[in-house]
């Protein structure tokens, strides 16, 4: 095959695997190495580092060891938090994924992602409590819409990737790839971000609310938003390969177009000739 059509065979596999797809509506690789700014790679709610736009005590760690290149590392007794401030893109979703890195030890009980209204005890959280178990509450006017919390523990100092699953019909937490049991404190199972009537913060890393702040000890790497539920083969590429990969094909159905495009390349090059 000549250089040619090697570099065309190329650009082909990239731009079957590399497009952008609107079903990812943000994502915090959470890679960055200095500055002040957690960026959307895929959105437009890029956060802010800490509590001022400065730099200050509630800054994460940045440019730490992670999962999915770098991550932050975020310290309890400092109040360390990424604040999202554009809340838009998310109010409307009815459907959707939430998934990440996280890895704690011995840690208070803490926000891995929040999505709520400050002034009263509204939220849609993602934690882990005192005990070490995971839990996903939305609450909305007083009452738990839907309250999930796993009966396995994860405070053992290593990471875990969680996945949050609502397709509409019924909410499924998922923990390093598997569905796990959660104990139904009460279920909602058509609660989500349209819940949240007046949301007015979200973060990473923290939960404030009427009722009380609550810092994340530990370690968080590549959060992500998506449109949709995820399915078993997307979720696997988002844990192997990080959310940014999660609709790369598998090789057996990629290995057709990839050949169709070799093929393409190498009668379009001789007909030039």
């Amino acid at each position: 095959m000549t250089t040619r059509n090697t570099l065309a065979a190329v650009i082909v596999l990239v731009l079957l695997i590399g497009q952008a797809d609107a079903s990812i509506v943000s994502h915090w690789k959470l890679d960055e190495i200095s500055g002040q700014t957690a960026v959307d790679s895929a959105g437009l709610s890029s956060g802010t580092l800490g509590s001022t736009n400065g730099v200050d005590a509630s800054d994460p760690a940045i440019g730490q060891p992670g999962m999915i290149g770098t991550a932050y590392n975020f310290t309890s007794s400092e109040g360390d938090r990424v604040v999202v401030s554009n809340l838009a893109p998310f109010t409307g979703l009815t459907t959707g994924s939430i998934t990440g890195w996280f890895n704690t030890a011995d840690t208070p009980r803490g926000a891995l992602m929040n999505f709520g209204d400050a002034s009263t005890t509204d939220r849609m959280i993602i934690e882990v409590v005192d005990a070490g178990n995971l839990r996903l509450v939305v609450r909305e006017a007083a009452a738990n819409q839907t309250d999930l919390q796993t009966t396995a523990t994860y405070e053992d100092g290593v990471w875990h990737h969680f996945a949050v699953l609502q397709d509409g019909a019924s909410i499924t937490l998922y923990v390093d790839g598997s569905e796990v049991t959660a104990f139904d404190i009460n279920i909602n199972s058509g609660a989500w971000f349209n819940t949240i009537t007046s949301p007015s913060t979200m973060s990473i890393g923290w939960e404030t609310r009427s009722n009380g702040q609550f810092p994340f000890n530990g370690s968080i790497d590549d959060v992500a938003i998506f449109n949709h539920a995820l399915s078993e083969q997307q979720l696997n590429n988002v844990i192997n390969l990080g959310a940014e990969n999660y609709s790369i094909p598998e090789p057996s159905s990629l290995a057709f177009p990839v050949l169709g495009g070799l093929l393409l390349c190498r009668r379009r090059f001789k007909q030039r000739r």
